[in-house]
């Protein structure tokens, strides 16, 4: 088998992100008849649930740039998983995520270390220049890529509508109908990290014999979001089948964060792209 050096690894992420979404888009529709979770991209029966890390993290909900609410903060998800031998596994994730009062964003990941962040890969979203930066921190290497500009909103057609609605609740009547359709609660309001957040808790209920079960098994999604600013804050996944995963925040400012952060380093070197992923001359 083929092994990638991690320098590869890492100029793939910057360069293949095309190819991986075209898999994920895919595979995820496949997945959408099965009735799986929000963030689950497959499943083969008997086996665990393949998650999309950016649907489960559900940072980006909103389609326009939000303006005039900026924040910063540390996102910290927690895997615990008992094995049948009685073995507990912990895995910790952490990303920081900033945003700044023109609606720009920034996204640090990397790996976890004695309880601290170290970033390898940052990714900048910036509505105002339209454009998405990939840098690779340890490379000093990255990618701009250009983005389209925002289609123009369609005018008013109630007919339209009205259409879109109609097969908007024949879909979800369908999906109710299948075994372990979901069933989701609305959850009183509470306060999180400061912030008034909206719960909604989901829960499937996959039947015995459905995938090789002897008895029900029931996955619960819960999922906090702050309308103000359209993030969600807290996010917890149960699933006997792979752990539980909870997601918090901490470090939490609103302060508008420096304008440097959403631009290139000067001692890094980057390939300009055009939104088709084709480099610019």
């Amino acid at each position: 088998m083929w092994r990638y050096s991690r320098r590869e690894l890492a100029a793939r992420r910057v360069c293949g992100r095309g190819a991986v979404g075209v898999v994920f888009f895919l595979v995820g529709g496949l997945a959408a008849a099965q009735t799986l979770p929000p963030g689950v991209l497959s499943q083969q029966p008997g086996a665990a649930f393949e998650f999309d890390r950016e649907a489960l993290n559900g940072f980006n909900l909103q389609t326009e740039p939000v303006l005039g609410q900026p924040f910063s903060l540390l996102e910290t998800k927690t895997t615990v998983r008992l094995l049948a031998d009685g073995t507990k596994m912990t895995n910790l994730e952490m990303t920081r995520r900033v945003r700044d009062g023109q609606g720009r964003e920034r996204t640090e990941s990397g790996h976890v270390k004695d309880g601290s962040l170290y970033v390898n890969e940052v990714e900048i979203r910036d509505p105002v220049a339209l454009r998405k930066i990939t840098l690779i921190t340890n490379m000093k290497s990255g990618q701009v890529r250009t983005m389209r500009a925002p289609k123009p909103p369609k005018p008013d057609n109630p007919e339209r509508d009205a259409a879109l609605a109609r097969m908007d609740a024949e879909r979800e009547a369908r999906r109710a109908a299948r075994p372990g359709a979901p069933v989701t609660e609305t959850l009183a309001a509470r306060n999180i990290a400061g912030l008034t957040a909206e719960g909604k808790r989901t829960t499937w209920v996959i039947p015995s014999g459905l995938q090789g079960n002897d008895k029900e098994i029931r996955v619960v999604l819960e999922t906090w979001t702050s309308p103000d600013l359209k993030i969600v804050v807290e996010k917890t996944l149960d699933d006997p089948r792979v752990g539980k995963s909870t997601m918090t925040l901490s470090e939490f400012s609103r302060a508008d964060p420096a304008a440097s952060l959403f631009e290139v380093p000067a001692d890094y070197h980057v390939m300009v792209a055009a939104a088709d992923g084709n480099p610019v001359n």
